[in-house]
């Protein structure tokens, strides 16, 4: 699904980063701006990668409205209680036509086992993400599955 964006020279948001594994499948040759919760996973992001990084909620983003081409959400959504409140405030620096990569875990025995093992998630079904994105001005392009999750990719109308 990303290879569509390699070598555009597109502006990226790669929102909930981590250590910034998500920079290793994100097409090259972009500007990258990585933003997670903690400072010590940025820290470490950024002696990895030597890329931008910025402390910041999801909710409160620090970036002008229509300012990114490309947001890259994955293993996030699963964890927010109020999923469509999330989505609302990650695209708000996305650019009109710009796309949203994001997973989420579906409702299955692994999440069950997660739930019990004290993990705070709330699995949906694909149905339900793409109601979610078309609520919040998106529109679907593709979306498919792997083992533990699935993939999509929305474009901003």
């Amino acid at each position: 699904m990303l290879s569509r964006f390699a070598m555009k020279k597109i502006a990226i948001l790669d929102i909930g980063c981590g250590t910034g594994n998500g920079i290793e499948i994100i097409p090259f040759g972009n500007y990258y701006i990585g933003v997670d919760l903690s400072f010590s996973m940025l820290y470490h992001m950024r002696e990895r990668f030597k890329s931008r990084a910025v402390q910041a909620d999801g909710y409160f983003l620090p970036m002008k409205p229509e300012a990114i081409d490309l947001i890259f959400a994955a293993g996030i959504l699963e964890y927010q209680k109020d999923a469509r409140r999330f989505l609302k405030s990650i695209i708000a620096p996305l650019k009109r036509g710009g796309h949203i990569f994001l997973t989420s875990s579906p409702p299955t025995l692994y999440t069950d086992l997660r739930k019990i093992n004290g993990s705070m998630v709330w699995p949906r079904t694909a149905d339900e993400v793409i109601a979610m994105g078309e609520k919040s001005g998106l529109t679907c392009l593709e979306k498919s599955r792997s083992l533990l999750q699935e993939q999509f990719l929305f474009i901003k109308n």
